[in-house]
């Protein structure tokens, strides 16, 4: 057979199988691609007009097989028009293109719901969580389409086992701590990687076992130990300090927290904000905690913590040094809801108080900044240098025109509400173009991440541009430096001339992330459990942490005299380099 009479024959045996995934949609048009039948497709897609969707898609999806996400739209259209067959048929032929193959896995699963096969759902939700869907427990809580399916013992006992009214508080912890292990093992992406399965698993038997005298605060405090062989900083148990996440659920309040907030500057533990009743610590160098030195409790709560590094853990300990019930299950302090703090003030003033707990009130769990309603060093906001000044904000720029700067303090990676990062990125380039800046310098020391997939705004806005070039760009990272603001920094590197200033970051350019949720039903704890892998440059290096290329470490005396090291740093090279 001549060629081309074999690649017309491919060409139609092609067509006719997303004929019949489409359920027999008829395409009758030129089996070219060409710009004008995919804005068409596209169209029906955005206006809902499923039907036009479905024959639009099913023409894409023959022609371009290799296509999944023409095969996903396909299946979408079909699902809204009520065929589920042929939605089910356009997922698995998606599947087969390797495209998003977990959220396919997701859909086919709610199609078996609708069958009433529960059992094949089950199996296709299990696919899904170790193919690396995100947050599938939050999906199946929000999502009526898989109600019905926890009506069923099976479906349930996989995916939310719930006890009867009567189980005693240990029987929960148990029953929860084994739905934790069946998921860690589905959806970690290297579940025992760093710790081998021996040592997790008498971990876990000997956390079981404390369930029957532990209250919860100690079991989440066994929690967080648990979660640390894992080994890396997004495998951890949402504090339970009652507060709710993204909206969908709230974490159990087992936790307090102290009036307090204290930072690690090189080893030197300090109070950095304190209520009003406390005023007098802010400033003083922590001597000791409950029963022990500070040191002492500093390496217990480090060999406690889930984390990358050991700078992610300074900047996580500082919460869980104000947490009396963790600080209790250490063995660091006596009562379970209050701890004794001594600290020397820098006059010698020897200070003793007393700390009791009180609900949490912050919306983030973790902070590198004082509350601004606290007392604290500047006290008036308007005195507080501009690293400090608007580190609540999720991003904004300051243009200094004495000195040539462009700052650029980037503390979130997410939209605010009508502030998207997408506009900010084009903010940023518009002020690029307008002032020609001396330099630049990008501020990412108090961001621990968001969504990677605003990344592209900041790179685009920076690589190319006027101050792209040795010596004009610099990027400011430390120890909060996390998640996707590790993959943002990874980017800079590998796209811009940027040089790293600070302190090493939180997280190395090669990291397992995502906070990726498993929810036990019978105590409220929430775990996320990391399933992706996060490349930022060549696999076989395994650096722990960026290394910044100007070093410019936090310490009191800058931070008590209201200067920045970092951008000190930065003007020092500057001048240097005129």
């Amino acid at each position: 057979m001549r060629p081309g009479r074999m690649n017309a024959r491919i060409r139609v045996l092609t067509i006719g199988a997303a004929l019949l995934v489409a359920g027999g949609a008829h395409v009758a048009r030129a089996s070219v691609i060409g710009p004008a039948d995919v804005r068409s497709a596209e169209r029906a897609y955005e206006t809902e007009a499923w039907e036009a969707a479905r024959k639009e898609y099913a023409f894409l999806a023959a022609n371009a097989p290799w296509n999944g996400s023409y095969w996903r739209r396909l299946a979408e259209a079909c699902a809204a028009l009520g065929d589920a067959p042929a939605a089910e048929r356009a997922y698995l032929r998606m599947r087969e293109t390797g495209f998003e193959t977990g959220p396919a896995a997701f859909e086919i699963a709610a199609i078996k719901v609708a069958r009433e096969d529960y059992r094949g759902a089950a199996e296709w939700l299990k696919t899904a969580l170790s193919e690396g869907m995100n947050n599938v427990a939050f999906r199946l809580l929000v999502d009526p389409r898989f109600a019905p399916a926890f009506e069923d013992e099976a479906f349930a006992a996989v995916f939310r086992p719930t006890l009867p009214d009567g189980a005693t508080r240990a029987e929960q912890w148990r029953t929860d701590l084994d739905h934790l292990d069946r998921h860690y093992r589905l959806t970690h992406v290297d579940p025992f990687g760093r710790t081998g399965e021996a040592q997790w698993n008498a971990a876990l038997a000997a956390l079981k076992a404390e369930a029957d005298a532990a209250t919860d605060a100690r079991m989440a405090v066994g929690l967080m130990r648990l979660m640390a062989l894992a080994g890396d900083g997004h495998s951890m148990p949402f504090a339970p300090y009652g507060d709710d996440l993204f909206g969908v659920a709230t974490t159990p309040a087992f936790f307090t927290v102290a009036p307090v907030e204290f930072y690690d500057f090189g080893g030197e533990i300090r109070v950095i904000a304190a209520a009003e009743e406390h005023a007098d610590l802010v400033g003083a160098r922590v001597e000791r905690i409950g029963d022990v030195s500070v040191e002492e409790a500093y390496a217990r709560l480090r060999d406690a913590m889930p984390a990358d590094n050991d700078y992610q853990k300074r900047w996580m300990a500082m919460r869980y040094l104000a947490t009396p019930e963790v600080l209790h299950a250490l063995g660091v302090s006596r009562a379970p809801s209050r701890c004794r703090i001594v600290a020397r003030r820098d006059d010698g003033a020897r200070l003793r108080k007393t700390l009791v707990g009180a609900p949490h009130t912050e919306e983030r769990f973790t902070r590198a900044v004082p509350s601004l309603d606290r007392k604290q060093i500047p006290d008036a906001p308007e005195d507080r240098p501009l690293y400090l000044k608007r580190a609540e904000e999720p991003f904004f720029l300051h243009w200094d025109e004495a000195a040539g700067i462009l700052y650029v303090q980037i503390n979130t990676l997410l939209n605010d509400g009508e502030r998207t990062v997408e506009a900010f990125g084009r903010d940023v380039a518009d002020a690029i173009d307008a002032h020609q800046p001396r330099a630049v310098v990008v501020d990412l020391r108090w961001n621990s991440g968001g969504d990677s997939g605003f990344n592209k705004y900041i790179v685009n806005a920076l690589a190319g541009s006027a101050a792209d070039a040795p010596g004009k760009l610099f990027t400011i990272i430390g120890r909060k430096t996390f998640s996707a603001a590790i993959n943002l920094t990874s980017a800079l590197k590998t796209y811009t001339h940027t040089r790293l200033v600070g302190e090493p970051s939180g997280a190395g350019p090669n990291f397992i992330g995502e906070t990726n949720a498993v929810f036990l039903p019978n105590t409220g704890m929430i775990v996320s459990v990391s399933n992706r892998r996060h490349q930022g440059v060549l696999s076989e290096r395994r650096d722990r942490w960026w290394t910044p290329d100007l070093p410019a470490e936090p310490n009191w005396r800058d931070y008590e005299n209201g200067v920045d090291p970092a951008m000190r740093a930065i003007e020092r090279y500057l001048d240097m380099t005129r």
